[in-house]
């Protein structure tokens, strides 16, 4: 369907937009995950080898991060229902 306005082409921007910015922070996610899962594989609690700060902080960054992935996908979601409501 082509673009019938400057406003349904900004739209359609802003989505393409979005998707990117989504799969790029869903890569930082993943990122992060792989992190927590190393810091867990290389707690050593015998020699008291444990690196609980690095666990929590990228428990925190995942948790951000998602939210950021949530927000995009409210605003997206939002840009379709006001673009269908013409």
């Amino acid at each position: 369907m082509p673009p019938s306005a400057d406003g349904e082409l900004l739209n359609d921007q802003e989505l393409a937009e979005l998707d990117s910015q989504m799969e790029a922070i869903a890569q930082e996610k993943k990122q992060c995950e792989q992190g927590i899962h190393q810091s867990r594989l290389q707690d050593d609690p015998e020699p008291g080898v444990f690196f609980a700060q690095e666990i929590f902080a990228n428990q925190q960054e995942k948790l951000r991060l998602q939210l950021e992935i949530d927000l995009c996908r409210a605003k997206k979601k939002y840009l379709l229902s006001k673009a269908k409501d013409g």
